[in-house]
């Protein structure tokens, strides 16, 4: 629990809004956070993720490529691990809850 709350401190830093984390838990789900993130998610303006409820959820993937490149390694690998816990629990427990008890938020 104590590495939860670890990465939940450093991933907040990150500032990455619920639609941001959504898109990547989607986007890397079985994967990880590669390295080369900021590079995949800079080839589009905007990506449109739809949540379990039906609701859209856009982002601006070259803020979001931007935010992924000034993180650092550490960063990059809490954020990694709270995604591998996303998916460990969903869809088993609700999206906020997984992400929540994955450290994410």
């Amino acid at each position: 629990m104590a590495n939860i709350e670890q990465d939940r401190t450093i991933i907040k830093a990150l500032n990455l809004n619920p639609a941001e984390l959504a898109l990547l838990c989607v986007r890397f789900q079985d994967e990880g956070v590669p390295l080369s993130a900021p590079c995949f998610l800079s080839l589009s303006k905007e990506a449109v993720h739809r949540d379990s409820r039906g609701r859209d959820w856009r982002v601006d993937t070259k803020a979001l490529s931007q935010k992924l490149t000034a993180a650092s390694l550490d960063e990059r690998r809490a954020l990694s691990r709270g995604i591998f816990r996303f998916w460990e629990q969903y869809p088993a427990v609700p999206p906020a809850d997984a992400m929540h008890t994955a450290g994410l938020n």
